[in-house]
């Protein structure tokens, strides 16, 4: 009863309900990926230390409603696998996924961990049934319009989770971002200007994703392919870029910075950790790409100049 639930824990409980609800909208529209979100989303606080702290007797209470989510979970998951991923080059990769949830589930009773692995197998098993791949500037344009493709579908439901982002996501990509990309394999080239706000528009996209996916919304596959297309055009612009500021250049360490951040999102992204290979891209405030990307356009000479100050960067050097 309402008078029995301590009152730390009301905002914590109003939050799993919250968060079932806006899964329940997104599996009966037919969008699995959504659904697996939001009960993420709910299982961490039904199993977290936050509930635990403040009502430990109705966290007790409910781990039995988070372990009946991880099996529901991973039986939609595994009807998924059977019938999207069999037969493909993810039939593997998604199974292995689907033994380990299997394994949280009913031997270590690791519920949220459950989850995350559940998701994963979605993640292989949906990109088995529709592959990104972008390993160039023409199959990145492919990649665009199957994106484009998917949030229009999406977008057609008004009522989804992430929906505002979502459109902005989808009018970047048309009205910013695709042109660069045709120019690219049309021309072979870009002014630097455009380039530099390619890559910036590209780390707007990226955050506009996550905001998307905060909401409820599955975002992980599109960000796979948006991912690779991001790779694409900044191998094109570091390779520039080197050529700007070489070894014996007094700037030369932001060379070596970016190359740094460029092995570790290009790990990242081979192991298809996409969200932690954009969050390092787009959101990471500590490592900050964007004022190191302004500061290399700086120091290469690139034209016209752009004032670093309006995106809250300072240029350094090298000390």
């Amino acid at each position: 009863r309402q008078g029995e639930v301590p009152e730390g824990a009301r905002p914590l409980l109003a939050s799993i309900d919250q968060f079932l609800a806006t899964g329940q909208k997104s599996l009966g529209r037919g969008h699995l990926g959504g659904a697996l979100v939001s009960i993420e989303d709910a299982v961490k606080v039904m199993t977290g230390p936050a509930l635990k702290l403040v009502a430990p007797v109705v966290a007790q209470a409910l781990a039995k409603d988070a372990q009946l989510l991880a099996r529901g979970s991973y039986a939609e998951v595994v009807l998924y696998w059977k019938q999207f991923a069999v037969g493909t080059g993810e039939e593997q990769t998604a199974y292995i996924s689907l033994v380990q949830a299997w394994e949280f589930i009913w031997e270590d009773a690791l519920y949220d961990a459950a989850v995350l692995k559940v998701e994963n197998a979605y993640f292989y098993s949906r990109n088995g049934k529709r592959p990104f791949l972008a390993t160039d500037i023409p199959a990145s344009i492919d990649v665009i319009f199957q994106i484009q493709e998917e949030l229009d579908a999406y977008l057609q439901d008004p009522e989804l989770p992430g929906g505002a982002s979502l459109v902005e996501v989808a009018r970047m990509m048309m009205d910013d971002v695709l042109w660069k990309y045709e120019n690219l394999q049309d021309v072979g080239t870009l002014p630097a200007e455009h380039f530099l706000r390619l890559l910036l528009d590209l780390q707007d996209m990226a955050n506009l994703l996550f905001a998307a996916e905060a909401e409820g919304c599955w975002v992980r596959n599109w960000q796979w392919g948006y991912a690779q297309a991001i790779r694409v055009v900044i191998d094109v612009a570091k390779a520039d870029a080197e050529t700007k500021i070489p070894e014996d250049h007094e700037q030369y360490c932001k060379i070596q910075e970016a190359q740094l951040r460029y092995d570790e999102g290009i790990g990242m992204l081979d192991r298809r950790e996409v969200d932690l290979m954009l969050d390092l891209y787009a959101a990471n405030v500590e490592k900050n790409i964007r004022c190191l990307m302004l500061e290399i356009y700086h120091h290469a000479g690139y034209h016209p100049p752009f004032p670093v100050e309006d995106y809250g960067c300072r240029i350094e050097g090298c000390n």
